[in-house]
Order: C-alpha cells, then sequence, then structure tokens
C-alpha cells in the first residue's frame, strides 16, 4: 500500500473532536451577539456531548464564567496600554477606563438583561469572575510595586498595598511644612502654624441684645369699663 493511499484513508474516517478552547470561541461568540449561551446548542455545533462540556467546565455556570473573563480580557489589555501618566496616575488612569468600558459594554449589559443569575456569576467571591478580576487588578499593583513605585507603598504585613497622592509624573506629592507657613505669608502672629498675640490684646465689646417686639395684648373689658 502506498503512501498516498494510506493518507487518504485516514482522511475518510472521522474528523478530530473539538477541544475546550473550540467550546469557549463558539460560547464566546454566542454572548458578544448578546444570546444567551446554551450548551446544548454548543455541543451540536461542535459535535460533542453535554457531558465532555461538563466535565471540561464542571457546569453551564463554568462556562459562562469563562467566557465572560475571556471578553473582558482585550478590555483590561487595551485600558492598560492606553493608560496616562506614570506610576501611581496610570493605575488609577486604568481603573478608571476599565470601569468605563464594563459599564458601556454592550454584551455584557445583554447578559444582565438575559440572565437570571447574572449579578452572582459576577460578583460571587468563589466565582471564576471575580477571583480572575481582581488578580487581574492586583497584578497590575504588584507590578508597579516591583518597579519602586513612590505612590504604592505596603500597608500591613500582609501584604495590603495603597495608593499615595502622586504628581502626574509618577512622584510623590509632598505635604507643604506648616512650621514657616507664617513667615511666607507675611503674617508674623502666624508662625509654626500657631496664632500668636502681637501687642496689646484687645478685649472684645460684647454685642448688644437685640430686644425682641412683643406682641400687644388684647385688653379685656371689664365690669367698670361698661
Amino acid at each position: 500500500m502506498s503512501a498516498s493511499t494510506t493518507t487518504r484513508a485516514r482522511r475518510r474516517g472521522r474528523p478530530p473532536a473539538a477541544s475546550r478552547e473550540d467550546v469557549v470561541v463558539v460560547a464566546l461568540n454566542t454572548y458578544l451577539h448578546g444570546e444567551r449561551i446554551d450548551v446544548q446548542a454548543v455541543a451540536v455545533e461542535l459535535g460533542l456531548g453535554r457531558t465532555t462540556i461538563y466535565r471540561w467546565f464542571g457546569s453551564r455556570e463554568g462556562l459562562v464564567a469563562e467566557v465572560v473573563v475571556r471578553a473582558a480580557e482585550p478590555l483590561f489589555a487595551e485600558a492598560r496600554a492606553n493608560a496616562r501618566g506614570r506610576g501611581g496616575p496610570a493605575l488609577l488612569d486604568t481603573f478608571d477606563r476599565i470601569n468605563r468600558g464594563l459599564a458601556e459594554a454592550p454584551a455584557l449589559r445583554r447578559f444582565l438583561e438575559n440572565e437570571r443569575d447574572a449579578l452572582r456569576i459576577l460578583t460571587s467571591s468563589s466565582g471564576n469572575v471575580h477571583s480572575r478580576m481582581v488578580e487581574k487588578v492586583r497584578s497590575y499593583i504588584h507590578a508597579a510595586r516591583r518597579a519602586g513605585d513612590p505612590c504604592v507603598r505596603d500597608r500591613a504585613p500582609g501584604g495590603v498595598l495603597s495608593l499615595q497622592r502622586c504628581d502626574d509624573d509618577g512622584s510623590r506629592r509632598r505635604r507643604p511644612s506648616t512650621r514657616n507657613r507664617g513667615r511666607a505669608s507675611g503674617n508674623p502672629a502666624r508662625v509654626g502654624g500657631i496664632s500668636r498675640p502681637t501687642g496689646r490684646c484687645r478685649r472684645r465689646a460684647p454685642r448688644p441684645r437685640r430686644a425682641r417686639p412683643r406682641a400687644p395684648r388684647s385688653r379685656t373689658p371689664r365690669s367698670w369699663d361698661r
């Protein structure tokens, strides 16, 4: 048997089964068109069984969560690439772009309208969407921390990070000193942030009290006036 005959015989056989990535691509296309993801429809389109899809993703919610995360990844990357400034200001601008992009995403809006458990899928701390989104944001902050950004610093031994006020160029903004505030402003009575009396203290005269007008009393007729 020649090599061409063997190749032709292999082509006549059953085509290779679809992969896990193929399931995500089909479900993602359905999600981006504003339609509800149906596991049975995805399985029929790819020639798979629902049991196989459930084995890969655990449940329908697992597949939906994977699709939502995949749809948000380009938005995160674009927000990070187009962020203005450096360091802390760039992080704040990145987060602002991400929030605005998610709020304006038509597919996510249709998902919230069509899916009964949409909020639980998106916000559950034990779900795939919330944990992966938080990990993505945390990676941005830790990357700025490793780069030596002065606007990001540790607040606790447990690894909690905070963003400090910084200028547009990424340098940390310092508060003006109050020690020489009076001298700089030309007021000798205020030095070091403390008011000091100059010369003789003058006692403030009390304000005169204003007499409240009283309502006229109604005169009742008496017996001798009649």
